[in-house]
């Protein structure tokens, strides 16, 4: 890393640092209880994963590098049920109003990998830097219009988006009412395409509407309430014309919001028959680790982070999912900082994905696809689908111990999974307990293959608060 470059990111730090002061203090780090992604049977999901992939980027056919085989591993081997998988507008639409089947029948062929392996999908339609063209990834040359402005690609890469070209295409991207608004019209256009086609499938669980948005010249706190939420209405409005069920995603904006900073996005609605299906699924970043700096346990953006987006959830009401979180497995303290992303997702209820799924790099594999630090601490107890609603869980990996609490629905007659890595975490075995008195009429199914262990209690017609506890046998 430069000194120039060392000397720009200690003036950007203590600029997030600035606009960390608008973030209220002393939120309760839980947000509200009812907060979770559900399934056909009405368990509240629990979602881990992997985004798949940072090479699909620049592929040739915009597809990631994954074979069925790699969707198993990640299913048995270190039990996900849960990919974010990148797809790109530039394959999608080519050409203006022209959609490339063969690019969806193959991320269709994907998708079924994902059901056979029990993995709930959710579709990102990916960006960085607005497009390829520009050292990115995303929209089709026809629909980047930099009126002549330069580009100059840079390093680090993200430092191209303070390039005259790059934001003059977000501007003109973002003039959704202007001269330019046929391309906020063509995304959403393709988005709805992709509804259509995906609409049927059950494990497509979202679409994630844009990785990432970025301001351009629009500026925080105003382009999100301006810009950024009238472009969410109008694609959800294309959507919802084809999809009335689909979850759908919507991240904050990215500059700022993924160290910690407070998004000024506010509620977005969902048009859908029934209640909301909107998700929120910012990523975390903390922008010196994001650079490669040791990882000590001492960082602010674990204060900052879940104290915005608990303020942002409260008024929101709607599930969390981490979309995004990352780190080298080469960096120092890179084991550490997974353990307390997670526990730190854990005690927020959220779900995640880690950036990202590619052998080497920010990967649970090197180049040889042999496992990194990073798995032990990605692959943890954790809820994948409970019958009732959820009030707490987490898994502490240090006492290898897990606690799930939550409220029993005896109208839901599928079973609480949780996912136990007992051939890595539990050598010596595992046992569970329950409190309040639940013991008799608590049955469970234990699947060693999948390493799944189904909980019922199927005797109990009354509604009660119910705590399970997992911890090593003895």
């Amino acid at each position: 890393m430069t000194d120039s470059v060392k000397d720009l990111l200690r003036s950007f730090h203590w600029l997030i640092l600035m606009a960390m002061v608008l973030v209220v203090a002393g939120c309760k780090i839980k947000p509200d209880q009812s907060r979770y992604i559900t399934d056909p049977h009405g368990r509240s999901l629990v979602l881990h994963g992997l985004n798949t992939s940072s090479s699909a980027k620049s592929a040739p056919n915009r597809l990631p590098w994954i074979e069925e085989k790699d969707v198993a591993r990640a299913a048995n081997n270190w039990g996900f049920n849960f990919v974010r998988f990148l797809i790109f507008w530039d394959r999608l639409e080519p050409a203006p109003g022209v959609y490339d089947q063969q690019y969806l029948a193959e991320i269709a062929e994907r998708v079924r990998w994902y059901a056979k392996h029990n993995m709930y999908v959710l579709l990102d339609m990916h960006q960085d830097l607005y497009a390829l063209q520009f050292g990115g990834d995303g929209a089709p040359d026809w629909a980047t219009v930099t009126d002549g402005l330069p580009v100059a690609v840079r390093s680090p890469w993200w430092l191209t988006y303070l390039e005259l070209g790059v934001t003059r295409a977000f501007d003109n991207f973002w003039d959704g009412s202007g001269s330019h608004s046929y391309l906020q019209q063509h995304y959403a256009n393709a988005w709805q395409q992709v509804a259509k086609y995906f609409k049927d499938s059950p494990n497509v669980i979202g679409y994630d509407l844009m990785n990432e948005p970025y301001g351009g010249s629009s500026l925080w706190p105003l382009f999100e309430p301006l810009k950024l939420k009238p472009f969410y209405d109008r694609v959800i409005s294309r959507i919802r014309a084809v999809d009335n069920d689909t979850w759908l995603f919507i991240e904050p904006q990215a500059f700022g919001v993924n160290f910690g900073v407070a998004s000024t996005l506010g509620v977005i609605d969902d048009p859908r028959q029934g209640n909301s299906r909107i998700v929120y699924a910012p990523h975390f970043y903390p922008v010196l680790v994001h650079e490669g700096a040791a990882y000590k346990g001492n960082v602010l953006a674990f204060k900052s982070w879940p104290d915005a987006r608990v303020k942002e959830l409260n008024k929101m009401k709607v599930p969390l999912v981490v979309g995004e979180f990352g780190i080298s497995p080469n960096q120092e303290g890179a084991l550490r900082f997974v353990n307390d992303v997670t526990t730190m997702a854990d005690h927020m209820g959220a779900s995640w994905a880690f950036w990202s799924n590619d052998p080497g790099s920010w990967a649970p594999t090197d180049g040889e696809g042999k496992e990194t630090v990073l798995v032990d601490g990605l692959v943890r107890v954790y809820p994948r689908a409970v019958a009732g609603q959820i009030v707490s869980f987490l898994y502490e990996p240090n006492k290898k111990e897990f606690t799930l609490t939550f409220n029993h629905n005896p109208q839901i007659t599928a079973p609480t999974e949780i996912y136990i890595p007992a051939r890595r975490h539990f050598p010596n075995g595992w046992q569970i307990e329950v409190k309040q008195g639940m013991s008799q009429y608590m049955t469970t199914d234990w699947d060693a293959v999948r390493e799944v262990l189904k909980v019922s209690f199927e005797s109990y017609q009354l509604p009660r608060q119910i705590t399970l506890k997992i911890k090593t046998a003895g």
